[in-house]
């Protein structure tokens, strides 16, 4: 009976191992239909399509971007904007997409799209998906926004 324990025990052992190793993440899905050069100022919507605010990835997103040479516009600004400005001003918008399990254990993926928007012409100027994994959700979507904005970014 007790070599069947020690058995069971290094198979769990064994099989814990195996799945708490790296995560393999689906590539960043990428589709930029124009270049982020004409553009200076940003605005990161915080809010779902229903009004509540989501906390989750949009301090993220701000904060890279602020690291990479933009200048955040808070809701007053962007609303209150003269058109000159919106023309190289564009707001993002971040949503949750899916999961994707990982593991025999439970573990899964959070998937984040990024929409980049042009504030003048509405047009689409990008759009990034990744997944990320972390021990919370706000870390899976962390995760998730980094891989994005680095993969647009670099």
């Amino acid at each position: 009976m007790k070599k069947y324990v020690n058995f069971a025990v290094t198979i769990v052992a064994i099989l814990s191992i195996i799945s708490c190793g790296t995560v393999r993440y689906l590539p960043v899905s990428v589709s930029q239909k124009q270049s982020f050069s004409n553009y200076k100022y940003v605005y990161v919507d915080p809010y779902h399509s229903y009004g509540s605010y989501k906390y989750y990835g949009c301090d993220v997103v701000a904060g890279m971007l602020m690291k990479k040479g933009f200048i955040m516009l808070s809701y007053n600004q962007y609303i209150n904007m003269p058109t000159s400005m919106a023309y190289s001003t564009m707001e993002v918008t971040y949503g949750e997409g899916g999961t994707r399990s990982v593991d025999i254990f439970g573990g899964f993926t959070r998937e984040v799209t990024l929409q980049f928007v042009s504030a003048a012409t509405k047009d689409i100027i990008c759009v990034c998906t990744a997944e990320g994994m972390g021990k919370t959700a706000s870390e899976d979507a962390e995760i998730a926004v980094r891989r994005c904005i680095l993969k647009l970014f670099p």
